[in-house]
């Protein structure tokens, strides 16, 4: 196995897979002004009909959106074994790695779209615009429904993530008490009992979306975030992988299913995040890629790129779909080829970002931890859930 110590190269081309998947699927919505086959009763509606064959037989890149539970599985292992990598400098430290691998980028994007993007513009006359914006700059615009998708939809996932960081301390105290199994088990009744209620709720009322209360809680995503971190320790303590064992036929399968039947819908997130699972643990067994290795290098840097990507590829695409469906009335399939045409022009454009702003704010934060005054440290070994940590 690879030394825990390295870089795990592996874990870059699945970020690259994640964020390709993200933005096809921004894509349809772009070019077909939705992203989902609609309902008919508790099945999806896979009707050939005229006005909808393209759509349907389009239905794969509808699961694009699951690339998110990717970038979830991966942000739970990277982050405890972040956390694990620098015991010493404590919970401060790994906030301050955090904020400046996540926010100076995060906020100039945000800026610039606020200030610029036509359509998401802030209006300064209107205390709602001011709310708006201010509840992005500081990452809470989860906590009311006329935020979680104003000014780029994609930034909900990152505050979700930001409230699962602040979680972390007591996934590792719930650790030191039950262990990975019980923990895993109480946070997956957790997740699972609110998906499930989620799924009976919009079944049983005739609902197409999910209840904001649901749908904007870190709560929601806890269970499959900690996955990764669970791979993270067992890789760490050289133990046999967790989940390497599972079926990737069986949960692909189930992952379907739960995506074409109503009741299950809201489930089909935490089974590919099991199906992420197993796959991280194959692939960190083998350190291999089941791919081309032309197809790897380039999602490798695709993945080095994805966080920048992520900032600024929906915006970019529901603004020119938009604009060419108004000027030039052309029809949704047109659309969504223009839309995936301009991968290019994104990673272009994430790269030139990864370099002006990822990496400087990165730079900074290995300066300013490094600026620290030394501070005695006692060396306790807490056992968080397997992981020696020093506390400053």
């Amino acid at each position: 196995m690879q030394s825990k110590n390295k870089h795990i190269t592996v874990l870059d081309p699945l970020r690259g897979t994640a964020i390709l998947f993200v933005f096809l699927y921004h894509c349809l919505g772009a070019g077909f002004a939705r992203d989902h086959l609609a309902w008919n009763g508790i099945f999806r509606d896979f009707s050939l009909a005229s006005g909808q064959r393209v759509f349907t037989l389009l239905f794969p890149v509808t699961f694009g959106y699951l690339g998110v539970a990717l970038f979830f599985v991966v942000s739970g292992f990277c982050i405890h074994l972040s956390f694990a990598r620098n015991p010493a400098q404590g919970y401060g430290g790994f906030y301050a790695r955090r904020f400046f691998r996540i926010y100076p980028p995060y906020l100039v994007v945000l800026v610039i779209m606020a200030f610029t993007l036509p359509g998401k513009a802030i209006n300064w006359h209107l205390a709602s615009d001011w709310w708006q914006f201010m509840s992005h700059a500081t990452l809470c615009h989860n906590m009311h429904s006329d935020w979680l998708f104003g000014i780029n939809p994609s930034f909900w996932s990152i505050a979700m993530e930001v409230e699962i960081y602040l979680l972390y301390p007591i996934l590792l105290w719930a650790l030191n008490g039950l262990g990975w199994t019980r923990t895993l088990i109480l946070l997956g009744v957790f997740e699972l009992g609110l998906r499930g209620y989620t799924g009976w709720y919009i079944t049983s009322n005739g609902m197409t979306e999910v209840p904001f209360m649901f749908k904007a809680s870190a709560y929601y995503y806890w269970f499959s975030w900690s996955l990764g971190a669970r791979l993270a320790d067992a890789f760490l303590r050289d133990e046999p992988l967790p989940f390497a064992g599972g079926s990737l036929t069986l949960w692909t399968v189930l992952t379907v299913v739960c995506a074409v039947v109503k009741p299950l819908s809201e489930f089909t997130f935490t089974t590919a995040a099991i199906l992420t699972a197993i796959g991280m643990a194959r692939l960190l067994q083998t350190q291999k890629l089941p791919m081309p290795e032309f197809l790897s290098t380039h999602l490798a840097k695709v993945g080095l790129w994805s966080y920048s990507i992520y900032l600024v590829h929906q915006p970019i695409l529901l603004l020119i779909g938009n604009e060419v469906r108004a000027r030039w009335n052309l029809n949704s399939i047109l659309i969504f080829a223009l839309c995936v045409a301009l991968w290019p022009a994104v990673l272009l454009l994430s790269k030139g970002l990864f370099h002006c702003l990822e990496m400087p704010s990165m730079e900074l934060g290995k300066f300013m931890l490094k600026a620290r005054k030394p501070q005695r440290k006692q060396e306790v070994d807490s056992d968080l859930g397997g992981v020696s940590v020093a506390v400053s």
